[in-house]
């Protein structure tokens, strides 16, 4: 099947799919109570009307489809690697640390990180938006290290799944990559039922399943189009209005920057400080980080969120899509943007709810369409009118693309890496008739066979990896349906993901870092951290009252969620380690480099084994500033806020500024930095490859490190640069190689970079820079 044939099969899936969700919604009231969720609160007016809610969605998909042919545009006529598989999922290999940083951001920005959060505002005053974001963003900062190690330790790896069946076999691979595509599905039907409800509630005459359809086809289309790149360009323009939005809401909010006649506050932060002190007059509950439990509930959301991260294959595939120091430094300063983001949203939401709620003497909203999302909405519309539904319509559009574009890529890498070319269809490296340590294969018949077996083989994981993008977006559809046909809290089921899958975490984390780890103790410690975490829960949660006959609100309890993520964390990890030493981890022939070896050796095709010393840099930083920003957030930071107490007028402003001023920065850079960034990086890539294709005579004295599409690398060999993107009938990517010193050259290598991971040449050879197209060549 070709890939416009697989267009059209796709096209002609999402046209089904509105069709049916047309024809069902034709057959029940729009409303929530047939899935199982509360109708949209009686203080929400459905303002947009019908087709302006689906011209936003309309025209979000056709954006989203426009920016991914801009980098498929890029990728075939500046890099000319467009057709390669792995640049569907890996953008090219060379993202810089500002594209990826905006890349995190909308992978973890779901419609919960503004639901969750105002509704803790609501439950436990400010500390509950602070709680939120510091156990959310911890996450981002500690994944940062296993970012740094998978790309030094399996620099050619698509998937963290490699590294494991590389490492630990089979048995291991298949039980891990079913965890992983448990994540995968529970976040895509959780993120996409949640945006479906908010955009349900806003619009007129349209029923939730019409609006899951149109959103499926959107979010499709453009991940189908653009792959990792294009989901990466898109990530930008999303992240861009999403700060875009959370900044008006705090300036009109605060100093009616909108001048709007029916302007809600007379003074913002003496109104809503005075509001939530009517909350709970005596103690100021509102207005204190001495709240037990906001504190169950940062540790409940800490938790439970590293599951969501660690064993989801979509941040694996971020820290791919650059080079070690890139990404690094991309998810340091992602967390940085994201953490911005629900900080600011909640306090605005979440305090302006308080003055609402006092101003009409009655809770603004009920407990349970808190649960459901609902109290952002209806105080948005409250404190913008119908501007502000425009605006929570638009925030949630783009909080929906971002997100779940991630997940299908996610689950699409797996299949076409993990099962196609694992089980399915693996490649013979049989018929490369050049393997490694060959002398000079440049005229050899037998690699121009080698080069047309890789081409054909490429062109047929080509077609899985469209095959696989159409059928698994099609498939977001039911997966989204059943959740919202289930009915249960967004938050139940995101604390529910975390104790079925929080066993893999430590083992997951462990088989890129440890070198001690064994298949034994991987495959141990995620069964053995599941049942553990499981009965652990049944068992806590069945102590209350009623028992298990009140499932949802018994198994839902902070408390007994504290105690089954606990449970499945530590012991899988515990178990991981335990038998890991006891099964041939501490064996004394045990060589840490012979170890990783077995990674760089099957997942990149250098000659040698690469040094660290051109990386050592980013994995400290990855350890040392992720660590210390993390405990700075959940220990050194609200440590220091106890000593405020309760929050007077004065500290209350002080804390509302900060959080605007940290919004301003990360929008700056989200908007500013990362545009300005990308252009100038892919100009500099597009300028060292007119150089490179300007020569058309064999470069002279530079031995090339050289690699072929999957994995047969010949010896360092001389060859001739032409516009088509070969060197010497060798398929090569763009890669800017950075020497130690100020030596630079830029040469076409298929697989990972040599020099600017490792600062270490796979053969001896010439090192040389380009001045004006000429090379100058230095003895090395």
């Amino acid at each position: 099947m070709s890939a416009i044939g697989t267009a059209r099969l796709f096209l002609g899936c999402c046209v089904l799919l509105t069709l049916t969700a047309s024809v069902a919604g034709q057959g029940c009231a729009t409303s929530f109570n047939a899935s199982g969720s509360p109708d949209p609160p009686t203080e929400v007016t459905r303002s947009l009307k019908l087709w302006q809610g689906v011209t936003l969605i309309v025209c979000f998909g056709v954006f989203g489809i426009f920016v991914a042919f801009v980098h498929r545009l890029i990728r075939t006529f500046v890099f000319y690697d467009d057709y390669l598989v792995d640049t569907y999922f890996d953008a090219g290999g060379e993202a810089n640390f500002a594209m990826v940083a905006c890349c995190v951001v909308a992978k973890r920005l779901w419609v919960a990180s503004y639901t969750f959060s105002t509704a803790d505002v609501r439950a436990f005053g400010i500390v509950g938006h602070f709680w939120y974001s510091a156990s959310g963003v911890i996450h981002l900062l500690l994944f940062a290290i296993l970012a740094s190690e998978i790309r030094i330790k399996a620099p050619g790896a698509r998937t963290f799944l490699q590294v494991i069946r590389f490492r630990f076999g089979q048995t291991a691979h298949v039980i891990v990559m079913i965890f992983a595509f448990v994540t995968n599905i529970v976040v895509a039907g959780l993120v996409m039922s949640e945006g479906t409800r908010i955009l349900t509630w806003l619009c007129q005459d349209i029923d939730q399943y019409v609006v899951l359809a149109i959103l499926t086809c959107a979010v499709g289309m453009y991940t189908f189009v653009g792959g990792l790149g294009g989901s990466m360009y898109m990530a930008y323009f999303c992240v861009a209005c999403i700060v875009a939005v959370c900044l008006v809401y705090f300036s009109d909010s605060a100093f009616n920057s909108l001048d709007r006649p029916d302007y809600r506050y007379a003074e913002f932060f003496r109104e809503t400080h005075a509001a939530a002190l009517c909350a709970d007059p005596t103690s100021g509950s509102m207005l204190t980080f001495l709240s037990r439990g906001g504190l169950l509930e940062g540790v409940v959301f800490a938790l439970a969120g590293f599951s969501s991260v660690f064993v989801n294959q979509g941040f694996w595939l971020t820290a791919i899509s650059a080079r070690a120091p890139h990404s690094v430094w991309g998810y340091l300063t992602g967390a940085f943007v994201w953490f911005s983001i629900p900080f600011l949203l909640s306090f605005v939401l979440g305090m302006g709810y308080w003055k609402l709620s006092v101003d009409l003497g009655m809770p603004l909203v009920s407990d349970t369409q808190a649960e459901f999302g609902a109290l952002p909405v209806v105080v948005s519309q409250q404190l913008l009118g119908r501007f502000g539904d425009f605006m929570m319509y638009s925030l949630t559009l783009a909080v929906v693309l971002g997100a779940v574009s991630s997940e299908i890529l996610s689950m699409s890498s797996i299949v076409v890496y993990d099962i196609y070319q694992t089980y399915v269809t693996p490649f013979d490296s049989n018929q490369v008739a050049v393997g490694i340590g060959s002398p000079s294969p440049c005229a050899d018949d037998g690699q121009r066979v080698g080069e047309e077996a890789c081409l054909r083989y490429n062109r047929k994981c080509v077609v899985v990896q469209f095959v696989s993008v159409a059928m698994v977006a099609a498939l977001v559809y039911p997966i989204a349906a059943v959740v919202m046909v289930i009915g249960m809290e967004p938050q139940w089921l995101f604390n529910f993901l975390g104790v079925i899958v929080g066993s893999a975490v430590i083992p997951v984390a462990l088989a890129v870092v440890w070198v001690r780890a064994t298949g034994s103790g991987v495959v141990v410690g995620v069964i053995a951290g599941f049942i553990g975490g499981f009965t652990a829960w049944l068992v806590y949660a069945s102590s209350f009252d009623r028992g298990l006959t009140r499932f949802e609100a018994n198994t839902g309890r902070p408390e007994v969620f504290v105690v089954g993520l606990a449970v499945s964390l530590g012991v899988g990890g515990l178990a991981c380690v335990l038998v890991s030493l006891t099964c041939g981890g501490c064996d004394p022939r045990r060589d840490a480099d012979e170890e990783w070896e077995k990674c760089r050796a099957r997942t990149t095709s250098y000659l040698v084994r690469p040094t660290f010393d051109a990386v050592r840099c980013a994995e400290l930083s990855a350890y040392v500033v992720g660590v210390l920003l993390s405990v700075a957030a959940v220990f050194v930071w609200p440590a220091v806020m106890l000593t405020a107490r309760v929050f007077s007028v004065e500290t209350y402003r002080r804390w509302g500024l900060a959080v605007f001023v940290w919004a301003v920065v990360a929008a700056f850079f989200a908007c500013v930095v990362t545009l300005l960034y990308e252009i100038v990086d892919k100009c500099r890539l597009s300028y060292d490859m007119r150089l490179l294709s300007r020569r058309d005579q064999p470069i002279v004295g530079v031995v090339l490190p050289v690699a072929d599409q999957f994995g047969a690398a010949p010896r360092g060999q001389c060859g001739t640069c032409r516009k088509s993107g070969t060197l010497a009938r060798q398929t090569y990517r763009m890669a800017d190689m950075t020497v130690t010193g100020a030596n630079v050259y830029p040469t076409m290598l298929r697989t990972q970079l040599v020099t600017a991971d490792y600062g270490a040449y796979p053969t001896p050879g010439v090192v040389g820079t380009y001045r004006g197209g000429t090379l100058v060549t230095k003895g090395w």
